[in-house]
Protein backbone atom coordinates (compact mmCIF):
# COMPACT_ATOMS: atom_id res chain seq x y z
CA UNK A 1 0.00 0.00 0.00
CA UNK A 2 2.98 2.49 0.82
CA UNK A 3 5.06 2.85 -2.07
CA UNK A 4 8.06 3.96 0.40
CA UNK A 5 9.40 1.32 2.49
CA UNK A 6 10.65 3.14 5.37
CA UNK A 7 6.82 4.62 5.94
CA UNK A 8 5.60 0.82 5.23
CA UNK A 9 7.74 -0.46 8.46
CA UNK A 10 6.92 2.63 10.76
CA UNK A 11 2.91 1.71 10.09
CA UNK A 12 3.82 -1.74 10.36
CA UNK A 13 5.72 -1.16 13.66
CA UNK A 14 2.95 0.77 15.07
CA UNK A 15 0.06 -1.18 14.10
CA UNK A 16 2.20 -4.33 15.72
CA UNK A 17 2.10 -2.57 19.25
CA UNK A 18 5.88 -2.15 18.56
CA UNK A 19 5.96 1.81 18.33
CA UNK A 20 3.83 3.87 20.76
CA UNK A 21 4.73 7.29 20.60
CA UNK A 22 2.35 9.48 19.19
CA UNK A 23 2.61 9.81 15.51
CA UNK A 24 2.02 12.48 13.02
CA UNK A 25 1.74 11.87 9.19
CA UNK A 26 2.01 14.18 7.16
CA UNK A 27 2.07 14.60 3.65
CA UNK A 28 -0.40 16.03 0.38
CA UNK A 29 -4.00 14.97 0.44
CA UNK A 30 -4.31 11.36 -1.28
CA UNK A 31 -0.62 10.10 -0.21
CA UNK A 32 -2.51 7.68 2.45
CA UNK A 33 -2.37 9.57 5.75
CA UNK A 34 -5.89 8.47 6.67
CA UNK A 35 -5.76 5.33 5.56
CA UNK A 36 -2.69 4.67 7.42
CA UNK A 37 -4.13 5.99 10.63
CA UNK A 38 -6.98 3.67 9.92
CA UNK A 39 -5.09 0.54 9.93
CA UNK A 40 -3.36 1.33 12.95
CA UNK A 41 -6.35 2.04 15.41
CA UNK A 42 -7.98 -1.36 13.29
CA UNK A 43 -5.09 -3.49 14.55
CA UNK A 44 -4.51 -2.08 17.41
CA UNK A 45 -8.32 -2.27 18.94
CA UNK A 46 -9.78 -5.15 18.23
CA UNK A 47 -12.92 -3.04 17.84
CA UNK A 48 -11.35 -0.91 15.54
CA UNK A 49 -12.92 2.56 14.08
CA UNK A 50 -16.68 0.74 14.71
CA UNK A 51 -16.35 1.83 18.05
CA UNK A 52 -18.46 4.40 19.28
CA UNK A 53 -15.92 5.83 21.37
CA UNK A 54 -12.79 5.69 18.74
CA UNK A 55 -13.79 7.93 15.90
CA UNK A 56 -11.45 10.03 14.20
CA UNK A 57 -11.18 13.72 15.77
CA UNK A 58 -11.85 16.48 13.51
CA UNK A 59 -10.95 19.81 14.67
CA UNK A 60 -13.64 22.07 12.83
CA UNK A 61 -16.39 20.10 14.98
CA UNK A 62 -14.65 19.12 18.11
CA UNK A 63 -17.07 19.99 21.12
CA UNK A 64 -14.94 20.26 23.90
CA UNK A 65 -12.38 22.61 25.01
CA UNK A 66 -9.74 20.29 26.47
CA UNK A 67 -8.17 16.75 25.60
CA UNK A 68 -9.67 15.19 28.77
CA UNK A 69 -12.47 13.18 27.18
CA UNK A 70 -9.97 11.10 25.46
CA UNK A 71 -8.91 9.41 28.98
CA UNK A 72 -12.68 8.13 29.27
CA UNK A 73 -11.93 7.01 25.63
CA UNK A 74 -8.98 5.09 26.30
CA UNK A 75 -10.11 3.41 29.68
CA UNK A 76 -13.03 2.18 27.66
CA UNK A 77 -10.31 0.99 25.33
CA UNK A 78 -8.39 -0.99 27.54
CA UNK A 79 -11.31 -1.84 29.63
CA UNK A 80 -14.08 -3.34 27.23
CA UNK A 81 -11.64 -4.33 23.87
CA UNK A 82 -8.65 -5.01 25.24
CA UNK A 83 -6.50 -3.03 24.01
CA UNK A 84 -2.95 -2.32 25.71
CA UNK A 85 -3.62 1.29 25.75
CA UNK A 86 -5.82 4.15 24.13
CA UNK A 87 -5.46 4.92 20.72
CA UNK A 88 -7.27 8.08 18.93
CA UNK A 89 -6.78 9.24 15.40
CA UNK A 90 -7.14 13.45 15.27
CA UNK A 91 -7.91 14.24 11.25
CA UNK A 92 -6.15 17.46 10.19
CA UNK A 93 -4.50 18.10 13.68
CA UNK A 94 -3.88 21.53 11.98
CA UNK A 95 -7.02 22.86 11.75
CA UNK A 96 -6.84 23.05 16.10
CA UNK A 97 -6.65 26.75 16.88
CA UNK A 98 -3.63 27.40 18.45
CA UNK A 99 -4.58 27.55 21.85
CA UNK A 100 -5.91 23.87 21.58
CA UNK A 101 -2.71 22.90 19.93
CA UNK A 102 -1.22 23.82 22.96
CA UNK A 103 -3.63 21.81 25.28
CA UNK A 104 -3.08 19.04 22.76
CA UNK A 105 0.61 19.02 23.12
CA UNK A 106 0.79 19.26 26.97
CA UNK A 107 -1.84 16.40 27.12
CA UNK A 108 0.08 14.26 25.31
CA UNK A 109 3.30 15.19 27.51
CA UNK A 110 1.03 14.20 30.36
CA UNK A 111 -0.81 10.96 29.46
CA UNK A 112 1.47 10.01 26.70
CA UNK A 113 2.20 6.66 28.66
CA UNK A 114 -1.50 5.65 28.37
CA UNK A 115 -2.50 6.43 24.90
CA UNK A 116 -0.91 7.22 21.81
CA UNK A 117 -2.31 9.65 19.05
CA UNK A 118 -1.96 9.42 15.29
CA UNK A 119 -2.48 12.90 13.84
CA UNK A 120 -2.49 13.51 10.04
CA UNK A 121 -1.66 16.93 8.39
CA UNK A 122 -1.64 18.19 5.11
CA UNK A 123 1.24 20.93 5.90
Amino acid sequence: MFENATNASIIAQYAAGQQTRHLLLYGPAGSGKSEAAKIIINTCVPAGLNSPFNQPIHPMSYKHDDFLSLLNDWNWEMSSCGSPRGYTVIDEVDQFKPAMLMKLRAFMDEYGSVGTITSTTNT
